[in-house]
């Protein structure tokens, strides 16, 4: 009786070392979540429709987070598809064992996106200083965002973390003073927006790995 008794145990912690590397590695597909979390967007952005098609449940090993990952998204911002190239949904354990499912993060990936794409969705928004400024002065360029938003319990956007790279930028500051070849990364939160690794061209002087902080008003 023991001898069974320690061999089911045995058995079982093997299942479950396997169900948990099968998790964090492979992912268990899965169409629960597909219009839970579609309708909390949609439920706070009524402008963002969200459409997923295959998606995975996961685990982070490290962080021991459970998440949703669907690869190639939908996202349509009035009426214009935004090119995505990775979803993730981070749920709350507590809120599964609960039937009462609950969104902690999204973490969002785009593609390689042209300026000129940019401009079509800067249309689209709210307008102000850096939007204009886009719009106006820039000619042309390439960027990828890496965007994190955290949220509350009734999925409230609480705070924001955007990270990405910009490259190969040309435009006009003014009065015939032309930057190009201008490329950095950046990081941006609801207080400070970092670049670094600043390398271009202005008006025919070189920058090299150049870095700018701006402070965000309280």
């Amino acid at each position: 009786m023991r001898k069974s008794f320690y061999i089911f145990n045995i058995a079982l912690l093997f299942s479950l070392i396997i169900f948990l590397i099968m998790l964090s590695t492979i992912g268990i597909e899965t169409n629960k979540f597909n219009d839970l979390i579609s309708n909390k967007i949609k439920e706070n952005n009524r402008f963002v429709s969200l459409k997923l098609d295959k998606i995975k449940f996961k685990l982070d090993i490290k962080k021991f987070n459970l998440f949703l990952i669907s690869n190639d998204p939908e996202i349509i911002y009035k009426d214009l598809k935004i090119p995505i190239k990775e979803f993730k949904a981070y749920l709350d354990f507590f809120s599964l064992v609960q039937s009462k499912t609950r969104i902690n993060k999204i973490e969002v990936s785009t593609t390689e996106i042209n300026i000129k794409e940019l401009k079509k969705i800067i249309i689209k928004t709210k307008p102000s200083t850096l939007n204009s400024f886009v719009s106006n002065n820039v000619e042309n360029g390439n960027f990828i965002l890496n965007l994190e938003m955290y949220f509350n319990e009734v999925l409230k956007l609480e705070n924001f973390i955007a990270r990405g790279q910009v490259k190969n930028v040309k435009g006009l500051i003014k009065d015939k003073v032309y930057f190009k070849d201008v490329s950095f990364n950046f990081f941006a939160d609801s207080s400070d927006i970092l670049v670094n690794k600043l390398d271009g061209k202005l008006d025919g002087l070189s920058l090299k790995k150049g870095n700018i902080r701006i402070k965000s008003h309280e």
